[in-house]
């Protein structure tokens, strides 16, 4: 279970956001997000109620059949729950990407960003499409299309389209752009905003070579949150 009522839990590895959600509930149906690992699905539906289990989103199934990465990768065995500097933002990476960036980031205006940065190695992603790596942040007052195109890898990699992202807890649009420098690699760059309408847009961006990473892909969409 990723989370109840729109929040993660689990997060510190005991049950105490379980039994917060279900002592504050009563006998309401609780609404419930679980992530499928055998099958990089991501469902929803509810605890006393009557919605049952369904599929809602799996990237890794969307874009299968519309791109070229490496497949046959091993899937990463684990996932880590990181949380940044500031304690505003989750997010599930594999613990095989060692090489983490929790710090905030500060604009040419003075804004700072909370942020997380994860990939097996910080360097070889940042200069190559060779080594994949999510990024994630959150802005204020911002436009969904706007924030897509600040954060689009420009022309290094085609155009691949917009499409509709949903889940339990945020709703926007993710583009996917392809053939990455001339590589197999795919690019991702998600905003989505609460569906309780919050004027933030969390940003969620991806570099994926292989098709672990893809599942990699998957268990992020379904764990990042802002709390902050």
């Amino acid at each position: 279970i990723q989370s109840m009522n729109g929040i993660p839990v689990g997060t510190d590895g005991t049950k105490a956001d379980y039994c917060d959600v279900l002592r504050t509930s009563g006998d309401d149906p609780i609404k419930v997000e679980v992530l499928r690992f055998d099958t990089s699905e991501i469902l929803t539906g509810e605890i006393n109620g009557d919605k049952p289990l369904e599929q809602t989103f799996s990237f890794a199934e969307a874009v299968e059949e519309e791109t070229e990465v490496e497949e046959g990768a091993t899937a990463y065995d684990s996932y880590t729950t990181i949380v940044d500097d500031t304690n505003a933002l989750t997010i599930d990476l594999p613990t095989a990407w060692a090489s983490l960036d929790t710090a905030p980031i500060t604009l040419d205006d003075g804004t700072v960003l909370p942020q997380i940065t994860g990939a097996p190695d910080l360097t070889s992603y940042y200069e190559t499409w060779d080594t994949p790596g999510i990024f994630f942040s959150v802005v204020q007052s911002a436009n969904i299309l706007e924030v897509l195109a600040t954060f689009a890898p420009g022309d290094a990699c085609v155009d691949g389209g917009q499409f509709e992202y949903q889940d339990a807890a945020f709703l926007g649009t993710y583009q996917l752009w392809t053939n990455c420098g001339g590589t197999d690699t795919i690019y991702v760059v998600l905003g989505a905003s609460t569906v309780d309408g919050s004027e933030q847009v969390a940003v969620l961006t991806a570099q994926i070579v292989t098709d672990a990473d893809l599942e990699a892909l998957d268990q992020a969409f379904a764990t990042f949150n802002v709390t902050g």
